[in-house]
């Protein structure tokens, strides 16, 4: 149900590692069920059956995708189609994202329909039904399913909250042996958690499942008993829930709250009503209303029923994202022209130039067919403020009268009374009124009449029907900014307020104690010196809201979990939680925590009182992670998939055996060493070298087999440590960094010529200097989740530690001997990806884009990663590796360069480019086409020597030292 926030999700470092494969967990196991799943039905193409469709496909399953067939339609098939048109468009996580790791997998999806031979299940060995979340449509399907679905089939629901009881009611015994809940949340590729409730299914076939979803799709599988919304929803939307009313009996707004329960307390960047907005605010209306219809019991039962002002938000079509407004909305203004004017008129153009205004072309043959073509445009532009200019102002009035339009209404002339059967503003709507006094052809009573009608402001200036005196910042322009739109266009954030109905400019909450936190990066500390601070509002609200989380998911167990580290795992792996409930209650001190919530007059159960006596839910003894059991009041072992390698455990007994602030040298075991980065965002400096060719010496000195580089944090690495060569450029140090980047060349370019096998395990960010160790691997065990790239140009300058050379090796290297072909177009191909800095938006793309080669692997489990990175050195070793030779790259040259640069400087004449970039795409094109080599082949060796002078002359430049800056400062790249 619930969705992450960010561009690109990627998954969160597990402050709790050896509790990813915890007791929901099932061994290894050794050979894969006698249930094979290779064909699979989808019944129901929503955004969520076609999520799963996409992810089984992805996988190497073929999928049937199934919906109704429309009445009298002419394509019975049309709507599964139109479905998975949509899934291959959708940009669930941002706008590099897909629910297809590779849009070629949908292929392997059919569109069908429920026909009456029941064709669309035929051979189908699973069977997930996703429609709607009503009882009787769902037992409907499964009628159909009973009569049509193959004997052996296993057969699915994704109900998010209906009991498997009521799902199986009634069912014959085949189907009950068959069937269970297999609950996914959205979206399907970037969630990592699915709920299992295995009912009466045998166990071969919830092996089978288990393989599918743990081995194959790579996630994390919960077992939940059958009660309502099962364990992550019960608890997270309690959450929810809880913080609503603390808001309100605190007196914040949802932006402050949303400081405070996001990234401070261990929660994704979306906090709580960002979040909500992501779902759906039905959705999670919809969550809460099947708690309280189906929990009489539940001691919180109340705090599921739905506050009057979040009805109200439904009724009125603030669902969120998917409806352009929830609690919050994207500032962003539109014009709607006179009857003589234009999208290109003084007043659209003041509005684009300094506002990025959007300015629709109105048929305005009649008014009918100008509210036609402004509500389109509404429709697809959701604007928060919309300028109507006189004839434009009389279709604004009507549409806000007719709904389709809510926001801030900007009037400027308006002829609403002579065009509109209306005398005023809808109730409660939002608007301003500005008139002339010399209009000639609207007279200023109009407006006069309108304003004190709908009791809203009406600013009169010295001005004619043009109006032209409000083009500046002092009038319309304060108007915009007012109402949260940023001058230039920037992105800005409008926040619902419940006591006005209107939106407003986003604020923060003043607090000390989130400007201290903010630059914490361990979630457990920064959620202790949140909750423990004094004399502070978030610190208080904070509080409060952890409080009643924890409680209410301490008195859920035995009712949705017996183990908390079901609930643990379910709310990490589901709302994107860094912590789970009894792991961030953990983090806090139980003990010194049970003692104030005492103090306060909560109750607490029993179990919890004993589990603070005993020091904590969490324990270690030795090499084995133990877990508090309630029912037992005692410890048990936590069972974990051997194929999870826990580093820092290895850390903590004698597996350390080099480690810097930057980076650490592990023993994995069998013969193979790890190297771990650890510095902010694994960011690469000299240290992390220094890491490497430890690793390698002491591989060699012990005899060891190999070495992975690989971490378990959220990232691989976002590359090299750019305010170490800014310090460096500042002084004029600039031999240091020739330095610095020969050393890492080096360091990279000796990697193939050792005569141990170098794995490295990348996953989520692996860019500029992280790519670059990728890339100079023997091989790769990436992630589906990898996000690769050389971005340096971004930082004005270009790849210099090897990056150039390896993406010429693999693309101009790949020529076969023998075979006559320019290079050019692959030197042109190199130039796209290196000097547009393209990231490739998975594991998969990034083998699509030439990053990963066709021996590197992809794991989709990022679980399982280390230990299939371990097993390809142990294979590599095995197989007997020998280093690989230099090879000679035959690059175009000067004629190569001219090209190059002929296309750069189009790009600069059609505005893609600025002159800077022209500047930093001339030295990266003079590299890749081999510099002054004439006819001649170029060694590896003379690459990086070209690599490195053009990163040197490029740090000399001011204009790299300000994009330097920018990143450094803003986090964001500057197009100077």
């Amino acid at each position: 149900m619930w969705i992450y926030t960010s561009p690109i999700w990627s998954p969160r470092a597990d402050p709790f590692p050896s509790l990813r494969a915890a007791v929901s967990r099932s061994p290894q196991r050794e050979d894969r069920s006698m249930v094979e799943i290779r064909k699979a039905a989808v019944l129901g193409s929503g955004i969520m059956g076609s999520g799963i469709a996409a992810q089984l496909a992805s996988c190497g399953l073929d999928v049937n995708l199934v919906d109704i067939a429309p009445e009298g339609a002419e394509d019975p098939n049309g709507i599964a189609k139109a479905n998975l048109k949509a899934a291959i468009k959708a940009r669930p996580a941002g706008p590099n994202s897909s629910l297809f790791y590779d849009p070629a997998a949908a292929r392997r999806i059919r569109p069908c329909h429920y026909d009456e031979d029941g064709a669309c299940l035929k051979d189908c060995d699973l069977i997930i039904e996703v429609v709607t979340e009503r009882l009787d449509i769902k037992s409907t399907v499964f009628d159909y399913v009973e009569k049509h679905g193959e004997q052996e089939a296993i057969i699915a629901s994704n109900t998010s909250g209906i009991p498997l009881a009521a799902l199986t009611n009634g069912r014959s015994e085949s189907f009950r042996q068959r069937f269970l809940i297999t609950h996914f949340f959205n979206p399907v590729r970037y969630l990592h958690l699915v709920e299992v409730v295995p009912g009466e299914c045998d166990s071969s076939r919830l092996q089978a499942v288990r393989q599918l979803l743990e081995d194959d799709l790579g996630k994390g599988v919960v077992i939940c008993k059958d009660s309502p919304n099962f364990i992550a929803n019960r608890i997270g939307v309690y959450g929810m829930m809880a913080t609503m009313k603390r808001m309100e009996s605190h007196g914040l707004g949802f932006d402050e709250v949303d400081s405070v329960v996001g990234k401070p307390m261990g929660r994704p960047g979306s906090a709580a009503f960002g979040t909500a907005d992501l779902v759906g605010i039905d959705v999670l209306s919809h969550a809460a209303q099947t708690v309280y219809d189906r929990c009489p019991e539940d001691e919180e039962r109340d705090i599921f029923n739905a506050p009057d002002w979040l009805r109200r938000m439904v009724r009125e079509g603030r669902l969120g994202n998917k409806a352009g407004r929830g609690f919050f909305r994207r500032g962003k203004v539109l014009f709607l022209h006179g009857l003589e004017g234009s999208p290109k008129g003084t007043k659209a153009k003041w509005l684009k130039k300094n506002f990025r205004g959007v300015s629709p072309k109105l048929d305005v043959s009649t008014f009918e067919s100008a509210v036609a073509s402004a509500k389109k445009a509404i429709q697809k532009e959701r604007p928060s403020v919309v300028v109507g200019s006189s004839f434009g102002g009389a279709v604004l009035l009507e549409l806000m009268h007719t709904g389709d339009f809510d926001g801030l209404g900007i009037f400027l002339a308006q002829a609403g009374l002579k065009l509109t059967s209306y005398q005023s503003l809808p109730e409660g709507a939002h608007g301003v009124l500005i008139h002339g006094k010399r209009d000639e052809i609207i007279p200023i009573e109009d407006s006069r009449t309108l304003a004190t009608n709908s009791g809203v402001e009406l600013i009169e200036l010295d001005d004619d029907h043009r109006l032209l005196s409000v083009l500046s910042d002092e009038l319309l322009g304060k108007l915009l900014v007012d109402a949260g739109i940023k001058p230039g266009g920037g992105r800005s954030k409008l926040v619902w307020d419940r006591s006005t109905g209107h939106y407003r400019p986003r604020r923060k909450l003043d607090s000390k104690t989130l400007k201290r936190v903010r630059y914490e990066d361990d979630p457990a500390k920064r959620l202790r010196k949140l909750v423990w601070a004094e004399d502070d509002v978030a610190a208080s609200f904070a509080w409060d809201v952890f409080a009643d989380t924890v409680l209410y998911a301490s008195r859920r167990i035995p009712e949705v979990a017996d183990s908390i580290v079901d609930v643990d795992q379910a709310l990490r792996w589901g709302f994107n939680w860094d912590l789970g409930p009894f792991e961030a209650w953990d983090a806090v001190g139980l003990e010194k925590s049970v003692q104030r919530m005492q103090e306060e007059g909560r109750s607490l159960p029993e179990w919890v009182l004993e589990a603070a006596k005993a020091g904590g839910f969490y324990r270690s003894d030795g090499d084995q992670r133990e877990v508090f059991a309630p029912d037992a009041s005692s410890y048990v072992p936590v069972p974990e998939d051997p194929r999870w390698i826990d580093l820092d455990r290895l850390k903590s007994g004698d597996g350390l055996l080099y480690t810097n602030p930057f980076a650490s040298v592990i023993d994995m075991g069998d013969g193979v060493l790890c190297v771990e980065f650890h510095s902010k965002m694994n960011s690469l400096s000299p240290m992390s070298g220094e890491a490497m060719k430890q690793a390698m010496k002491l591989a060699d000195e012990r005899g060891d087999k190999g070495i992975i580089i690989g971490n378990q944090g959220e990232n691989f690495s976002v590359g090299a440590d750019l305010s170490m060569v800014k310090m460096l450029a500042d002084a004029g140090s600039y031999d240091q960094i020739e330095k610095l980047s020969r050393d890492l060349q080096e360091l990279l370019h000796s990697f193939r010529r050792w005569h141990k096998p170098v794995v490295v395990a990348p996953h989520g960010l692996t860019l500029g200097g992280g790519c670059e160790v990728a890339l100079a691997a023997d091989k790769v065990v990436a992630t589906a989740e990898t996000y690769m790239g050389l971005v340096e140009v971004g930082a004005g300058v270009i790849p210099a530690g090897g990056g150039c050379k390896e993406m010429l090796c693999r693309f101009v290297g790949s020529i076969p001997p023998g075979v006559e072909v320019s290079a050019t177009h692959y030197t042109q191909a190199v130039f796209k990806l290196i000097g547009l800095a393209n990231v490739a938006t998975g594991g998969h793309a990034a083998r699509q884009q030439g990053y990963l080669r066709a021996q590197d692997q992809i794991c989709n489990n990022r679980d399982q990663q280390l230990w299939l990175a371990k097993q390809s050195v142990l294979a590599m070793s095995a197989a007997g590796y020998r280093p690989e030779p230099e090879i000679e790259l035959n690059l175009p040259g000067e004629d190569g360069y001219a090209q190059l640069c002929f296309a750069l400087y189009q790009m600069w004449l059609g505005g893609y480019a600025s002159a800077y970039d022209e500047t930093v795409g001339k030295q990266l094109a003079w590299v890749l086409s081999g510099g002054d080599c004439g006819d001649r082949a170029v060694t590896e060796t003379e690459v990086l020597e070209l690599e490195r002078k053009a990163f040197v002359n490029l740090c000399k430049n001011e204009l790299t030292m300000a994009r330097m800056e920018s990143l450094l400062t803003t986090g964001k790249p500057l197009r100077n």
